[in-house]
């Protein structure tokens, strides 16, 4: 089977789906415009974004044995030609971008659905209704899950459409064949129809251009096609950098993929390489004891976490709910998302770094509070007692793994790669802790190498 399937683009599909056995929905009052921010000059010239020869600065995103890619480059043109049932897959730039002016020209077959999405959460509906020309928020140029456009200016005879798309901060514009049809529209909020799983309004992402068919349920014979062709795809970049969005109940990105602001670490072993954080020992050297990398913007109480991350060599983990025993040395302690290069089978473990529960053995050094595939319950009285199994999950050695860690009160779930882990309910009040840190570990010993990106933190209602 191919890859696990975003939220966001999930998302997508039950909206488009929805979309093909409903009629159009009316236009709602919609919300009024922000108020315009200053667009600033661009940082530089507009440049190609598809060269118009091959696919040179794209790749295909999500395609497997159940969806068949049919992007391919003819006379100049971008075109993907999937016909209703047959899967399709997506089309990403391999560059992402926060602000900038994107303009393309498109052309869409009469009644194929499918969309152009910025950042991986904003999506523009492109869809082929000219003949009808109903303005509606199933509208070609629509913005998905939010409104219609304030006019209907595709070209009628299913000729090419020329777009220019303004992202700045969170305002979007879009002008369609020379009449703005969207201007200055705030999109930082949730959008109908989309699950706040992957919402991350706060970073940067890339150009996507969806060539997925849907259909509605298992047995419904309402299909969608994804005939679309594309040319002319330049972009200019703007100022700014990404910022952060804070809100209960969505993601929010907390590296910024560049450097470590926000973090607190020894530099020695700690940097940012390819867009990652990265801890390695020194060449040649050993780490003389346990390091970490201190998250310095908040505490977490109940939360989801989620990122990736890549280890090579040595153990590491993920510090949560923790305490900073020694801020000169750079000592965390407490939950700990267990991660290893050889020991695969621990990956996804709960362990207690410097953990003292009596009932596990007592040890300065660490405990395991539950083994990968173990639903533990730890007692007041400070036992173990096993619940039940759990399915054990995939680590991908050498290369970049998923991992998801939820704490709710004192229920502690880890998933690794789609697959829960561990299930631990920690009723020890003594020994438990309801928040505290986050932090990165860089074990000690030698050699030692380990990366994560993608860090998103989503704080949760606090448990009842």
């Amino acid at each position: 089977t191919g890859p696990t399937e975003p939220a966001y683009t999930a998302g997508f599909r039950c909206v488009l789906a929805l979309e093909a056995t409903a009629p159009a929905p009316p236009i709602q009052n919609p919300q009024p415009a922000q108020a315009a921010l200053p667009i600033p000059a661009p940082s530089g010239m507009a440049r190609a974004l598809f060269n118009g020869r091959d696919l040179t600065g794209w790749h295909i995103r999500y395609a497997s044995r159940h969806r068949r890619n049919a992007w391919k480059v003819e006379n100049g043109e971008l075109k993907n030609d999937v016909f209703a049932g047959e899967g399709g897959a997506d089309l990403e730039s391999d560059e992402k971008f926060w602000n900038f002016n994107l303009h393309y020209e498109y052309k869409v077959a009469r009644d194929s659905r499918t969309s152009i999405s910025m950042r991986s959460i904003h999506w523009l509906k492109i869809h082929g209704d000219f003949v009808t020309g109903q303005l509606s928020e199933a509208s070609d140029g629509a913005i998905g899950g939010r409104k219609a456009p304030d006019v209907y200016a595709s070209d009628r005879s299913g000729g090419w459409n020329t777009a220019d798309v303004t992202m700045y901060e969170q305002s979007l514009s879009v002008t369609l064949n020379g009449k703005k049809i969207h201007d200055a529209v705030d999109v930082s909020a949730l959008p109908r129809g989309f699950t706040a799983e992957a919402w991350s309004p706060g970073r940067a992402g890339p150009i996507t251009l969806n060539g997925w068919t849907a259909w509605v349920g298992e047995a419904s014979s309402v299909r969608i096609s994804a005939q679309v062709s594309f040319r002319n795809i330049t972009v200019q970049t703007l100022p700014g950098e990404p910022k952060p969005v804070v809100a209960p109940g969505i993601f929010t990105t907390i590296f910024n993929g560049k450097d470590l602001t926000g973090w607190d670490g020894d530099p020695k072993y700690w940097s940012v390489r390819e867009g990652a954080i990265t801890a390695e020992s020194p060449p040649n050297g050993r780490v003389p004891r346990n390091t970490f990398l201190i998250w310095k913007d908040g505490t977490l109480t109940d939360f989801e976490l989620r990122l990736s991350y890549k280890i090579t060599a040595g153990n590491s983990g993920i510090q949560y709910r923790s305490r900073v025993s020694d801020p000169a040395a750079w000592v965390v302690l407490g939950y700990q998302y267990e991660m290893d290069a050889t020991k695969r089978d621990t990956n996804g473990a709960l362990y207690e770094e410097g953990g003292q529960r009596k009932g596990l053995g007592g040890n300065p050094g660490g405990l395991m509070m539950a083994n990968v595939g173990e639903k533990v319950r730890m007692t007041p009285d400070d036992q173990k007692q096993i619940l039940g199994a759990l399915k054990g999950a995939q680590f991908h050695a050498g290369t970049w793994n998923d991992l998801v860690i939820t704490a709710r009160g004192n229920h502690i779930t880890h998933q690794l790669n789609g697959v829960t882990t561990i299930d631990v309910t920690d009723e020890d009040a003594r020994a438990s802790a309801a928040s505290g840190v986050l932090a990165l570990q860089l074990h000690g010993g030698s050699p030692q190498k380990v990366q994560f990106k993608d860090i998103r933190l989503k704080p949760l209602p606090k448990a009842p």
